[in-house]
């Protein structure tokens, strides 16, 4: 399963997303609701995908030598490999943040009450903001910090501007993650993003978090 190529291991999720969803159909008629949580994962996962694409192929131009050397990509077609990488990476994301959202969500339905897709769909959108914003904050205050002189000693292979590039480039991608986790994590906690209320858990009490 781990040496399929990337589009074949999300055919067979979503193959496997069918499957549950189809069981669920078949034995709860209309009262099922996994099939809204499988497109709410597929699409965020192509959301994801979307957005790790665009992501790469921005940090791509500004520094192909941290694609080139430090994800080891080589240099040939290097622009459509970073932008592989980035969708593959923000469709893993997304499809991961996407089960634990739609987990949480079930947990706090009440009986009988419809899936919040709409909330899911609110909450994934903060997501990607705080990613934004981490990635973006981090970029400018690291190359505003890193001076040439310490560049060219810390990277010496490099002239002091492709250091740079590079080194800002790398801040960016790690702050991005964090921010997609940061923002991840402020959804799980925040006990606002769901209309349901305590009193109305199918178990009438608060599940625990």
């Amino acid at each position: 399963m781990l040496d399929l190529p990337f589009s074949q291991r999300i055919l067979a999720l979503a193959l496997l997303l069918a499957m549950v969803s189809g069981i669920e159909l078949s034995l709860r008629g209309k009262g099922a609701v996994r099939w809204r949580y499988s497109l709410f994962v597929l699409a965020t996962g192509f959301l994801g995908a979307a957005y790790g694409g665009v992501h790469d192929a921005l940090t791509v131009q500004i520094s192909p030598e941290y694609f080139s050397v430090l994800e080891r990509l080589g240099s040939k077609d290097l622009e459509a490999r970073a932008i592989s990488l980035g969708a593959q990476a923000g469709f893993s994301f997304g499809a991961i943040a996407a089960v634990l959202l739609a987990y949480l969500s079930e947990r706090r339905r009440p009986a009988g009450g419809e899936p919040e897709l709409v909330s899911l769909v609110a909450c994934w959108r903060r997501i990607a903001l705080f990613a934004f914003v981490f990635s973006a904050i981090g970029g400018v205050g690291a190359y505003a910090a890193l001076s040439d002189g310490w560049t060219s000693r810390s990277l010496p292979t490099f002239n002091a501007r492709t250091g740079r590039r590079l080194l800002t480039v790398w801040v960016v991608h790690w702050c991005t993650y964090v921010g997609g986790g940061a923002g991840l994590y402020y959804c799980v906690r925040d006990r606002t993003w769901l209309p349901w209320q305590p009193s109305t858990y199918r178990e009438g009490v608060e599940p625990p978090m």
